[in-house]
């Protein structure tokens, strides 16, 4: 998506946010290059689970304010 987008460069530092274990492709594909942050609740099962994630937010609210604090 990166290289379509024209986005490959050095000067790009990609994140992506997801909830869900079928997120954990695209938290791998951008280690090493980029930050993956998972979304979830530790009291949600789902959240307990081994992720390839660097960071983990609580809900979108949180979400909303680390977008808040990057621009």
């Amino acid at each position: 998506l990166l290289e379509a987008l024209a986005l490959d460069g050095e000067d790009v530092t990609p994140i992506y946010l997801g909830d869900d274990v079928t997120d954990e492709d695209a938290f791998r594909a951008i280690d090493g290059r980029g930050v993956g942050v998972f979304v979830g609740d530790k009291s949600d099962p789902e959240a307990r689970r081994n992720t390839s994630a660097h960071f983990t937010l609580k809900n979108p609210d949180e979400v909303g304010l680390l977008l808040q604090s990057l621009v």
